[in-house]
């Protein structure tokens, strides 16, 4: 037990004194930033964040009147340009449909943060197969397709940055959450594993980040 203590009390020592060194900061002004599910919740927060920091939003929602409010609230708040899209984002075909018209309209995305997500909240034996399979459509498989899509563009110039916002609940699974642990169990592996690929590939210039929320109040929490 004395020897677990030294080794949490030396890991602890040395992070905060790294933290005393902060790296620099990223520079956003310029950046072409996609958020998918921004017409609510952490997406809108985010949007609103980045607005000052002179980006061009492009914003992903299926609701078209929040996603409206979203773009209104981060020009007041300063973003460069704003682009507002209705994309289905658990449907393929209308992913790649999107991206497209955002590689011909705005630019190729520098910053992509997968955000979209839903949460059934049901026990496992009650959640309809179909809801199952919606839930890692929107939570899983819609950042397989975004990242299929602008990876490639970053890639190519060595220069980009994919955010996931995944959950606590993939790394324990919780009560009435199988669909939404599994699905963000899938998020975290996929983008680790994709961050090994950059690095083996020697694209060092593109970042990866995985974010992990826990207590929220959201519509989603909700």
């Amino acid at each position: 037990k004395l020897l677990q203590y030294l080794k949490l009390a030396i890991f602890l020592f040395m992070e905060n004194f790294i933290c005393l060194f902060p790296l620099r900061k990223k520079y956003f002004a310029g950046e072409i930033v996609l958020i998918t599910g921004s017409a609510n919740g952490i997406g809108r927060q985010i949007a609103l964040k980045l607005a000052p920091l002179g980006v061009n939003l492009v914003l992903w929602d299926i609701d078209d009147e929040g996603n409206k409010e979203t773009s209104r609230l981060a020009q007041q708040n300063g973003a460069n340009r704003v682009f507002a899209y209705h994309c289905d984002c658990s449907s393929r075909e209308d992913i790649y449909e999107q991206a497209d018209k955002v590689r011909k309209e705005v630019g190729d995305v520098t910053i992509l943060i997968n955000n979209a997500g839903i949460l059934i909240g049901e026990k496992f034996c009650d959640i309809p197969d179909a809801d199952f399979e919606k839930t890692l459509r929107i939570n899983f498989f819609s950042q397989v397709w975004t990242c299929k899509a602008f990876l490639p563009a970053m890639m190519a110039c060595n220069r980009g940055h994919l955010v996931s916002i995944a959950s606590a609940g993939g790394f324990l699974g919780l009560y009435r959450m199988t669909d939404y642990a599994s699905s963000k169990y899938a998020v975290i592996g996929m983008m680790e594993a994709i961050n090994s690929e950059l690095y083996h590939a020697g694209k060092h210039g593109i970042k990866t980040t995985i974010i992990c929320p826990y207590f929220i109040n959201t519509a989603l929490t909700k």
